[in-house]
C-alpha cells in the first residue's frame, strides 16, 4: 500500500512537515505526502541516491511510472504537480517542461461511475432511508441530504450553532475563512426534536459532557470520517454500495459517500432551478466556477430533458 510507504528524504520529510503547519485543511497535506512518496519510491526504484540527481528525462518516466501505477489523468497531474513543487522550491527545474497537456481533467468517479455522476439520487436516498437502523444514522445522512455540508463540517457542528426558529446552521468552513449559514426543513426539524430533545442523543454517554451536535459513548466529538462511515454502512445494508476504483494509495473508491452528498446537494438546487451565486455560498466555496467545474454533472438522459424543457415553443 502506497500510504505504507516510507518518505526517507530529509528534505521531503521537511516540506511535508511545513506544508502539514501551514495548510488549512488535512486533505491539502495529505496530498502533498501522497505526492512525495510516489516520488520517493520511483527514486528507490530506479536506483536514484538523491532526488538532486533528477533531469528532465527522468522526469519523464516519473509521469510514466505514475500512469502505470494506476488512477485518473487528474490524480496523475496532482501526483506529477506536488513532485515538480518541491523541486522548485530546492531550485530544480527537471520537471518544469514536462507536458501534461495531454492527460485529461476526469477523477476516477467520473471515470468509472455510470455517466460519470458521484451524486446520491433521490431514489438512492430513498433506499438508505428504509434502512436507518438508528436515529443517529438517521440525522446524519439528513443532515447531509438538507445542507450539502462536507463531512468535517458536519461532526463540528455545535448544538450553540443550531438556530432552531431559524432553521438554520451557522458552518465553520473547513476550506477556508468564509463562514456560513445553511438551512433545514421542517423535516429535519422533526429530527433535531427525537435527537435534542426526547432522548435520542442523551442515550450516549458522552453527551452530557459534549458540546457537539454528533456525539457517542467514547468520544464528546466524533471523528471527521464518521459520518463517511455512516453513509457507506447504511448504502451496504440499501444494496447500493459500489466499489468502483482505487485511489492512489491503493484504497478503494466506494460509491455513495458522504461527499456524494454534498453532489446531490448542488445538482438537485440547480435542477429546481437555484441562482448559482446563491448555490455557491450555501457550500461555502469562494467562486461560482468552483461549484460549476466540481459538483454540476448531470446525466446524459437530465440533460436531454432539459433541453426539451427549455426548447422555444410555437
Amino acid at each position: 500500500m502506497e500510504q505504507s510507504y516510507e518518505i526517507t528524504d530529509d528534505d521531503m520529510v521537511k516540506y511535508v512537515e511545513r506544508r502539514k503547519l501551514r495548510a488549512g485543511d488535512k486533505s491539502t497535506w495529505s496530498r502533498t505526502q501522497e505526492g512525495l512518496r510516489k516520488f520517493q519510491r520511483f527514486l528507490d526504484e530506479f536506483g536514484f541516491d538523491s532526488y538532486k540527481e533528477v533531469d528532465e528525462e527522468d522526469m519523464e518516466d516519473f509521469l510514466d511510472f505514475l500512469l502505470r501505477d494506476g488512477g485518473s489523468d487528474l490524480t496523475v497531474k496532482g501526483l506529477f504537480s506536488t513532485a515538480r513543487v518541491f523541486l522548485q522550491t530546492q531550485g530544480i527545474d527537471a520537471a518544469d517542461d514536462v507536458d501534461l497537456t495531454e492527460l485529461g481533467d476526469q477523477t476516477l468517479a467520473q471515470q468509472n461511475l455510470k455517466d460519470g455522476i458521484h451524486y446520491v439520487t433521490k431514489e438512492e436516498h430513498q433506499l438508505m432511508r428504509d434502512h436507518y437502523e438508528s436515529l443517529r444514522e438517521e440525522l446524519i445522512c439528513e443532515l447531509l441530504w438538507e445542507t450539502g455540508v462536507r463531512r468535517s463540517e458536519a461532526a463540528s457542528i455545535q448544538i450553540d450553532h443550531i438556530d432552531r426558529d431559524e432553521q438554520s446552521i451557522w458552518i465553520d468552513n473547513a476550506k477556508n475563512d468564509d463562514n456560513r449559514i445553511v438551512y433545514y426543513s421542517s423535516n429535519f426539524a422533526r429530527i433535531l426534536r427525537k435527537w435534542l430533545d426526547r432522548g435520542g442523543r442523551a442515550q450516549y454517554d458522552k453527551a452530557p459532557d459534549s458540546n457537539y451536535l454528533i456525539c457517542t459513548s467514547y468520544s464528546t466529538q466524533v471523528q471527521n470520517k464518521y459520518p463517511n462511515e455512516v453513509v457507506k454502512r447504511v448504502a451496504d445494508r440499501a444494496g447500493i454500495l459500489d466499489s468502483y476504483a482505487e485511489d492512489a494509495a491503493g484504497r478503494p473508491l466506494h460509491h455513495p459517500t458522504a461527499h456524494s452528498y454534498r453532489h446531490s446537494y448542488a445538482v438537485y438546487r440547480v435542477k429546481n432551478g437555484m441562482n448559482l451565486k446563491f448555490l455557491s455560498l450555501l457550500m461555502g466555496h469562494q467562486s461560482v466556477e468552483v461549484t460549476a467545474d466540481n459538483y454540476l454533472h448531470f446525466k446524459q438522459e437530465e440533460i436531454r430533458e432539459a433541453n426539451e424543457n427549455h426548447r422555444p415553443k410555437f
